[in-house]
C-alpha cells in the first residue's frame, strides 16, 4: 500500500468516525430522517475505499442498518 493510499484510508476512517457520532445522536433522538442521511453518507464514504475489506464490511453493515429503518 502506498503512502497516499494509507493517508486516504486514514482520512476516510477519521471522517467515518465523525459521521458515526452524528448517526448515534440521531438514533438517540429517534430522528429517522437524520439517521438515514448519516447512514447514506457513511455508505458513500465506504464506497470510495471499497477495495479495502474493512471498508467493504463497514459498508455492508451500514446498508443493513439502513434497510432496517
Amino acid at each position: 500500500m502506498s503512502t497516499n493510499e494509507l493517508k486516504a484510508h486514514l482520512s476516510a476512517a477519521h471522517l467515518i468516525g465523525h459521521i458515526q457520532f452524528y448517526l448515534s445522536e440521531a438514533m438517540k433522538k429517534n430522528n429517522k430522517h437524520e439517521a438515514i442521511l448519516h447512514l447514506k453518507a457513511l455508505i458513500h464514504a465506504c464506497e470510495i475505499n471499497e477495495n479495502n475489506e474493512v471498508f467493504k464490511k463497514w459498508k455492508d453493515n451500514y446498508q443493513n442498518q439502513l434497510e432496517k429503518l
